[in-house]
């Protein structure tokens, strides 16, 4: 019977003993391109993502990431208080919903790789994917072997590495069939929102899912009359107390981790990174009848002092110096030069009004950036910039470039807009030759002025 009532002990305090939070970490990420603010003006995306991270619990972790043109980590995984205090210091001011593209592979990869260098072992991982379009790098080519990275490639990594991704497709211009299987491969789930003021509700069924208590004592509870079957799982202390301790413990099982396979970045063609390779490494040889290492160039040494290559020091320092002068110099143009698409027809703006200075304004092949202050986009890049000083222009307002054989005019999210042929363009559009184009009253008029679809004579205003 002593022995019956320290079991019944034993059973009550393993049933009494609270339930405890699943470890979780979370990597929210969010789309942030110009097509968001319309389709949520009042930035209810903001709110949502204070109120999930304020629900969790101590044994969940979240992070933030942005993406559009590019991905941004702007929060790496972090306590539940950590990231509130963040977020009280004016970090959700980032979801600002201005970049031009949608690069939701780049985003997915961020995502994948914050969880495997910084993901705790045991703890389930999991990614919160919204986007309301679709992969959109502004270029068709590399778009679509992205999408294709994304579903052969991105969501099988995310399924070995156990990583369950929760794609919310935001609007009717979602891509509903790429969510849905990155949400399906990846035990994830899938949702389909139409306005924002649906956003709380599906974030808040995804951190239910996420953040569900568990208890478990590791075996079942027979209910039974026979006290004999008491003895048989009776615990004898004083015979034998390590053992006691030992059967006791309930061991927590460790999820096995899987190491998620290196990462593809962009296509060769387009690659900004070289591959890497290490350094050689500086060896010494002994001769075999002394120990110690003869040096170069002492006085017992009575061959010309050389340098590393092998040539006189003089020349090897002329060498440097001339490699030098060159790597200057080709830095100096490349920096310079206008980066343009020698494939790409010749096209002029015809400014009307002259605000430019300038009657006809040559853009073949540049990407042209207009506003009052455009300012420079890529560091390889010396765009052509149309400046225009007018207090309804925003200070980027647009940018004319080509691609996909044709020149597009894109809203940079400009408050009074950009209008073609006096209709309101929200959206990249494919400009024609005669296009007139107005920016808060200032007005010009896209011209090729060798059109190879089109022979009609196209007239200009004074």
């Amino acid at each position: 019977m002593i022995r019956l009532a320290i079991f019944s002990l034993a059973l009550v305090t393993i049933v009494a003993t609270p339930l405890t939070a699943q470890p979780v970490d979370i990597v929210l990420t969010i789309d942030n391109s110009g097509s968001m603010k319309q389709n949520d003006p009042k930035f209810l995306t903001r709110d949502t993502v204070s109120n999930f991270v304020s629900q969790l619990q101590d044994e969940q972790r979240a992070g933030l990431l942005l993406f559009g043109t590019q991905a941004r980590l702007i929060s790496p995984l972090a306590t539940q208080s950590d990231l509130v205090a963040s977020i009280n210091a004016g970090l959700l001011k980032k979801i600002d919903f201005r970049d031009q593209w949608t690069d939701t592979a780049a985003a997915l990869e961020m995502a994948l790789y914050e969880l495997k260098m910084n993901g705790r072992n045991g703890a389930e991982a999991a990614v919160v994917l919204l986007t309301d379009g679709i992969v959109d790098t502004g270029n068709a080519e590399d778009s679509k072997r992205r999408r294709e990275w994304i579903i052969n490639g991105l969501s099988e990594q995310a399924k070995q590495a156990n990583v369950r991704i929760f794609a919310i497709a935001f609007t009717q211009q979602a891509d509903y069939e790429l969510l849905q299987s990155l949400g399906q491969r990846s035990n994830g789930d899938y949702y389909r929102i139409i306005t924002a003021a649906d956003l709380p509700a599906v974030f808040n069924k995804i951190g239910t899912q996420l953040t569900e208590e568990v208890g478990d004592p590791g075996f079942d509870l027979v209910e039974t009359d026979n006290d004999d079957a008491f003895e048989a799982f009776a615990i004898d202390f004083a015979d034998d107390p390590q053992s006691t301790a030992e059967n006791l413990a309930i061991a927590e099982p460790v999820a096995p981790v899987e190491e998620i396979p290196v990462f593809s970045g962009r296509s060769s063609d387009n690659s900004d990174i070289e591959a890497f390779e290490p350094p050689a490494v500086a060896t010494e040889i002994t001769s075999e009848s002394s120990s110690e290492t003869k040096p170069t160039g002492t006085a017992n040494d009575d061959s010309p002092r050389e340098s590393p290559s092998g040539l006189p020091v003089l020349i090897y320092l002329l060498l440097t110096l001339g490699a030098a002068l060159v790597t200057i110099i080709f830095g100096w143009l490349w920096r310079n030069q206008v980066k343009s698409d020698r494939r790409a027809p010749e096209a002029v703006l015809h400014d009307l009004e002259k605000i430019s200075g300038k009657a006809t304004i040559d853009i073949t092949g540049t990407t042209t950036r207009i506003g009052r202050a455009p300012g420079r986009a890529h560091w390889r890049e010396r765009p052509l910039r149309l400046i225009v000083d007018n207090p309804g222009i925003s200070r980027l307002h647009a940018t004319i470039e080509y691609r996909d054989n044709g020149y597009w005019l894109a809203d940079q999210n400009s408050k009074n807009g950009c209008w073609i042929n006096h209709e309101r363009s929200r959206l990249p559009r494919k400009l024609q030759s005669g296009d007139k184009l107005l920016f808060a009253k200032t007005e010009f008029i896209f011209e090729l002025p060798h059109p190879e679809e089109s022979d009609q004579t196209v007239l200009f205003g004074e």
